[in-house]
């Protein structure tokens, strides 16, 4: 990777809701322009410092990654939130330096699921499509009693859209760990052998003993029993791993 990433911290794009942006450690007289990775944190309020491991890891690779904080508490489980960040991303990322014609839609768990209820349904977003998906330990199917199965930026099921979509297949990363205890791995398993047998080009990473936080380079915090950026050995070699699986996505847009 290159050189170590800077950031824009609290960029206010809307609905009293703020965003991270982070780039590579190039000259500021640099014309390159560089691609975009929009990354959608979980379930939770003001979550997107869990990601900056991973988000610092990936613009070190070459390109604008954009953090932003959303609400899945909101009375649309984070649906405007979502949609609001999305479309920054797709329209202002030129004044720093990126190419929106080069965008990458990731999210992990819950931002997961929102992200590929997109990608299946993309009449939603007015048929606008990412050149790539990443789905980080997302859940895809059905849960335990129906509880939040739903996209909350499509209100359906991605596994149940992904047996009936018609939209043009794109490419598909799907990243999990082998012991998340929040979202079994089956659940990607099992969406990608649905999209594999529709013809889409999926990629299924399994990281080895990774958990629901590791995954994203984060540790858990026993007290708030939340997530927390991640120092430990383990979420190093797991957010390192899931960090590569972006930066091979971006080589696929």
């Amino acid at each position: 990777m290159g050189a170590a990433a800077v950031s824009n911290r609290q960029v206010d794009y809307g609905l009293g809701e703020c965003l991270d942006i982070y780039r590579p450690g190039i000259s500021p007289d640099s014309t390159e322009r560089l691609p975009v990775v929009l990354l959608w944190h979980g379930v939770g309020v003001a979550e997107r410092g869990v990601l900056a491991p991973l988000a610092r890891a990936v613009a070190r690779g070459g390109s604008l990654v954009v953090v932003p904080d959303w609400r899945s508490s909101a009375a649309d489980r984070g649906r405007a939130h979502l949609l609001a960040s999305l479309e920054f991303a797709r329209t202002r990322m030129d004044a720093y330096g990126g190419d929106s014609s080069r965008f990458v839609l990731a999210g992990w768990s819950r931002g997961a699921r929102a992200g590929m209820g997109l990608v299946l349904r993309p009449e939603v977003v007015n048929g606008w499509r990412p050149g790539a998906f990443v789905g980080i330990a997302g859940g895809y199917g059905p849960r335990p009693h129906g509880q939040n199965s739903d996209a909350p930026t499509t209100g359906s099921i991605p596994l149940e859209d992904a047996r009936s979509s018609t939209a043009a297949p794109l490419p598909v990363t799907l990243v999990h760990g082998t012991s998340d205890p929040v979202v079994d791995i089956e659940q990607s398993r099992s969406v990608a052998g649905v999209l594999r047998n529709g013809g889409w080009d999926v990629t299924l990473t399994e990281v080895p003993d990774a958990d629901h936080s590791s995954i994203v380079w984060a540790d858990d915090d026993h007290v708030t029993k939340r997530s927390r950026p991640g120092n430990s050995a383990q979420s190093l070699r797991d957010g390192s791993m899931t960090a590569r699986s972006v930066l091979e996505a971006l080589d696929r847009v």
